[in-house]
């Protein structure tokens, strides 16, 4: 197999923006959505999906008496009579927790498509037997 003529450093510079570019992309885009988009509900009213997972994260690890999983956990650590209450003192903060919310989201959701990315930016630079080592990589699920 033939190898590729050696770049100017100038050039991996141009391409590892372009990669970066991309991966800001695709965070955006899922962070736009997740603000947009309804929640998948039968409610006549309209809440973003930012704002239910918002919702089912205070109701998975804030009542954590009712939920079985964090039950456990609280008792284990004594938290069982203790209450935790979320203070919004306007919109913006209810705002920026949305956007922070989708964030962590977006990051978490889009994970595969940025190793893929970051993949194809280092594939170039790699030996063969390289590459060999990275895809025979087993996936466990």
């Amino acid at each position: 197999m033939s190898e590729l003529p050696e770049k100017p450093l100038l050039e991996h510079v141009y391409e590892l923006l372009e990669t970066m570019r991309k991966i800001l992309i695709v965070w955006v885009g899922v962070i736009a959505s997740l603000l947009v988009l309804p929640a998948p509900h039968l409610l006549p009213s309209y809440t973003p999906l930012a704002f239910y997972f918002m919702n089912l994260t205070k109701r998975v690890m804030l009542s954590h008496d009712e939920h079985p999983i964090t039950r456990q956990l609280s008792l284990t650590l004594g938290l069982n009579d203790s209450k935790v209450i979320l203070i919004s003192h306007g919109w913006f903060d209810s705002l920026t927790a949305a956007v922070i919310m989708s964030g962590l989201i977006a990051v978490t959701v889009s994970t595969p498509i940025t190793l893929y990315y970051i993949y194809r930016f280092l594939e170039p630079g790699l030996y063969s037997h390289e590459k060999k080592i990275i895809k025979k990589v087993p996936i466990r699920g």
